[in-house]
Formats: C-alpha cells, sequence, structure tokens
C-alpha cells in the first residue's frame, strides 16, 4: 500500500459575469446595503446561460492538469461533486470525461452538496493509497444561479449562493510525513429538510408540477438558528477531531479552510481555536457561495498566493445540506 496521497496541483474557474448586490436589489426587494450587511457578500460570479457545471469543471481541471505539467490522457479515475448536475442523468462525471476526452475512464458523481469535494477528495486518498489508481481527478463544480429565482420570494437564496468550479490532481506521495495526513466524513439526516430542495424528486412521484412552482418548493430552503448552531457544533467536532487524529496542535496549522457557508461562523470558530481571524482563510465576500465548490476554488488561491512553504499544513473542513460534514488534513 502507498504510504500516502497527496494534491499535486489545483485549479479553479470563476464564471466571467460578476454580479454586485446594487444589481440584485431592486430585484429581490432588499437593499444592497443590507445584503451586505446579512450575507458577508459584496459580488458573486454567476455562469451565462449555456454554461453548465461540466463546462465550469472542465476549465477549472484543465488549469489543474496544466498546473502539473500533465495531460488528461494521465488520469484514471474522475469523482465529480456536485448538487446542480448537468441533467437528472447520466452523472455529469461522464459528461466532464467526455469533455476531457477520455473513453473508459472511471467516473461518479459525488452528490454531499457543501461537503462534497471532502468527501470526494477522500475517495481519491483511498484509491491511490490502495493503488486503485494512479492519478485522481476530483473536481466540484456548481451552478447554483440556474435554479433560484430572482425575486422577494426567492431572495435569500439568490444572494448568496454563486457559480464556479475547482479542481485538484490527487497522485501518489512516498514521504510518510507529507501529502493527505488524514480525513473524517460525518452526516445526520435528520436535518435533511432544513436545507434542502424539494422538487424535482422521486418522493414526490411524477416531474415538476405548476403547483410546485406556485408554493416555491424548487426553490432552495436555507433554515436559520438550527443550521447556524449545528454548522458550529459540528465545524467545532471536525476541527477538534482533525488535530487529534493527526496529532497536531491549532498553531502546527498554517491555514483553517472551510467551506463558504460558514464564513459568517469563522470569528466564533477562530476564538475557540485560539487563533487569529487571518488564520482561517474565506473569500466568501468577493466570490459569494459556490457551495460545494468553495473549498477546491479557495484552495487553488491559497496554493497559488505566496507565502505556502513546504511542510506547511492546511485544514479543509466543511458542514451543509444533509446535514453532512466532514474535514481533510493536507500538509505540502
Amino acid at each position: 500500500m502507498t504510504p500516502r496521497s497527496r494534491i499535486l496541483s489545483t485549479g479553479a474557474y470563476l464564471p466571467s459575469q460578476v454580479v454586485g448586490n446594487d444589481e440584485l436589489a431592486a430585484l429581490v426587494a432588499e437593499p444592497a446595503e443590507q445584503i451586505a450587511r446579512r450575507t458577508g457578500i459584496v459580488q458573486r460570479h454567476f455562469a451565462r446561460r449555456g454554461e453548465a457545471a461540466s463546462d465550469l469543471a472542465l476549465l477549472a481541471s484543465r488549469r489543474a492538469l496544466q498546473a502539473a505539467g500533465r495531460c488528461a490522457h494521465d488520469i484514471d479515475c474522475v469523482v465529480f461533486a456536485t448538487h446542480t448536475p448537468d441533467y437528472a442523468f447520466p452523472g455529469s462525471g461522464c459528461v466532464l470525461a467526455a469533455k476531457l476526452g477520455l473513453v473508459g475512464v472511471p467516473a461518479l458523481d459525488v452528490r454531499n452538496q457543501c461537503s462534497g469535494f471532502l468527501y470526494g477528495l477522500s475517495l481519491a486518498d483511498h484509491f491511490v493509497r490502495l493503488g486503485t489508481y494512479a492519478t485522481v481527478l476530483v473536481v466540484a463544480a456548481e451552478v447554483m444561479s440556474a435554479g433560484m429565482e430572482f425575486s422577494p420570494r426567492g431572495g435569500r437564496a439568490a444572494t448568496l449562493f454563486s457559480d464556479g468550479a475547482g479542481a485538484a490532481l490527487v497522485v501518489a506521495e512516498p514521504r510518510p510525513d507529507r501529502g493527505i495526513l488524514g480525513a473524517g466524513l460525518h452526516a445526520d439526516g435528520r436535518f435533511a429538510r432544513s436545507l434542502m430542495v424539494e422538487a424535482p424528486g422521486s418522493s414526490r412521484h411524477g416531474p415538476l408540477r405548476a403547483a410546485d412552482l406556485e408554493e416555491g418548493r424548487h426553490l432552495p430552503v436555507v433554515g436559520g438558528a438550527e443550521v447556524f448552531e449545528e454548522g458550529l457544533r459540528r465545524a467545532l467536532e471536525s476541527l477538534s477531531e482533525a488535530l487529534e487524529t493527526c496529532r497536531l496542535d491549532a498553531q502546527d496549522v498554517k491555514l483553517f479552510v472551510p467551506n463558504h457557508g460558514l464564513a459568517r461562523l469563522v470569528p466564533l470558530l477562530a476564538r475557540r481555536l485560539g487563533i487569529p481571524r487571518e488564520r482561517i482563510y474565506t473569500d466568501q465576500g468577493e466570490r459569494g457561495n459556490p457551495t460545494g465548490a468553495s473549498i477546491p476554488i479557495a484552495l487553488d488561491t491559497v496554493i497559488r498566493a505566496p507565502g505556502l512553504a513546504d511542510g506547511d499544513t492546511l485544514v479543509l473542513f466543511a458542514f451543509g445540506s444533509g446535514f453532512s460534514w466532514g474535514w481533510v488534513v493536507v500538509r505540502y
């Protein structure tokens, strides 16, 4: 068994359409200043009509390949995390593989929403460590804007969510003190209805109906206090588990990288960890919340920016719909 796997390279893509709070204010009947206070977001990226999740993923994947000096045919497996797939079926992993020119290469979709990239990264880690595949492409892409309603009724989601994609190539790492040091994944489906899109779905036995649209069942349900409280609790549990499992202290970690859904909790998390706010990286204010794609986009930014040195440790952690949550510790 290979001792470790590692992230060889990353890539990210943000759609070119940038939408500020002023543009949304009249549509959702909420002042731009209030949107910024409520969400912490000043602007976000939206895909243009015709841009699907696999299109965004393709561009992020190409950038990851370019950064590694690899070509698409080096990829042995594709793991695609998304909850805004191109189609109800087939999976977008298969669609992406075809766009990369891959034939016969296994491809699968992961449907764990905000924690989907971490679930995918954990799968890739196991594939590589077991010797099943040598190079695994893990990508997360979301086109949240395609399912949003830009109206007062849909305003909470329309001002919060955004679009984007991030990708990582995972390969073997022979050094035992480098690479992916550990991962932990969890879920609690008792809270499924607190953060969800109800329709269309097989639980309703039929296609999307006019009544579903009138009642807003196609729009994201974003719970309030329950999501906040569980998010804080599970994030703290994840960080404690990550540090204990990997035998680390918070001071040993260069950066903590949460999904953007946890951005409002950053001051609380920093206080609990006893670290400066700046060591928890988030860029939600300028990018919005591309849900499952937020961690790989942030990771790509961190890796490409100056300041990350050999031996630095990052803790990636996420919480979201399901509820599902988890963590991955990476040492460079």
